[in-house]
């Protein structure tokens, strides 16, 4: 079995906490800005209400939203009610001038025809929505080795290249040496 349909098969095992929790340290690694798991309980892999699920706090002191979901059924229908709380200043108290982008990750798939209803439901606002399906974050999540190690148990690698945050997480929990490239060129 290839590890991109190994990955699809194990992130279909997680349930909604575990999903969650699993995304949100991607987007730590890859959004520059602070991460705050609102729908998430501190602790445990449970999920609680909030809106949105995640908010990251950018730099330039703009908004990102991340909504989440492992329901199969009525994806579109789940996301068009995410949407219209995320745009509703008095669920959120935050202005929509002030939200750069909305995220969408679910462990299902949606139609060409929903994720075009969906797009044209924020872009009146001025908000950019990215709509991240099981195929996007499996192929996402391959990137990410230590994320697949931790929240899946699927090994994509030998550890032996690592960014820097995993290299030290690596070093301090084996005895074995490990080497880190440094090519600035390629760094984020």
């Amino acid at each position: 079995m290839s590890k991109i349909n190994e990955i699809q098969n194990k992130i279909n095992e997680l349930n909604g906490g575990e999903f969650q929790k699993m995304m949100d340290i991607y987007f730590s690694k890859t959004i520059d800005g602070e991460v705050y798991s609102i729908g998430s309980v501190i602790g445990n892999n449970n999920t609680k209400t909030g809106t949105p699920d995640t908010l990251i706090k950018t730099p330039e002191n703009k908004y990102i939203f991340i909504e989440y979901t492992v329901q199969k059924n009525n994806l579109y229908k789940k996301f068009e009610d995410d949407l219209d709380k995320c745009l509703d200043e008095s669920k959120t108290n935050i202005s929509l001038n002030d939200i750069e982008k909305i995220i969408c990750c679910c462990t299902g798939r949606l139609s060409t025809e929903e994720i075009s209803k969906l797009a044209s439901k924020v872009s009146n606002y001025n908000i950019r929505l990215e709509l991240l399906t099981l195929d996007a974050i499996s192929f996402k999540i391959y990137e990410y080795p230590a994320i697949a190690s931790d929240f899946l148990n699927i090994t994509l690698d030998t550890e032996q290249i690592l960014d820097i945050d995993d290299f030290v997480k690596v070093y301090n929990r084996s005895k074995l040496a490990t080497i880190q490239l440094f090519m600035p060129e390629i760094q984020k």
